[in-house]
């Protein structure tokens, strides 16, 4: 019997509420784990509970950045840093406290070639 390889969990995080549910659409027949988020506090606290392969976060969020909350959970959780991809409708780049091999950029607004290009070779059949 042949085994198929475990889903990658995701996370999708913006205060706009259609984004996470546009990308989920997106993404739907992949072999991924989703789950989205409107408010950061509530993104943080299931990362803290829960382990994820990659989140997808607004940089500017009313609550907290994008940035803030993965500094959280990168202290809180060491050993398991996800792949993170800010997704930012800013012309400029955002300055962060992240080394920038941590991290990748999507522009806002996006496609869905936008959105396969950034996840090639981290989600199996890209």
């Amino acid at each position: 019997m042949i085994e198929s390889a475990p889903k990658k969990r995701l996370m999708i995080v913006d205060d706009e509420e259609s984004l996470p549910e546009v990308v989920r659409y997106l993404l739907q027949g992949l072999a991924l784990e989703i789950e989205s988020f409107t408010h950061a506090d509530e993104a943080l606290n299931a990362a803290l509970a829960r382990d994820f392969d990659l989140i997808l976060t607004d940089f500017t969020m009313p609550e907290m950045t994008g940035e803030d909350m993965i500094v959280r959970i990168q202290e809180s959780k060491p050993a398991r840093k996800p792949q993170v991809i800010f997704m930012t409708g800013s012309v400029t780049v955002p300055v962060t406290k992240l080394p920038p091999e941590s991290y990748r950029l999507l522009s806002k607004p996006f496609d869905k070639k936008d959105l396969f290009e950034i996840l090639k070779g981290w989600v199996p059949g890209l």
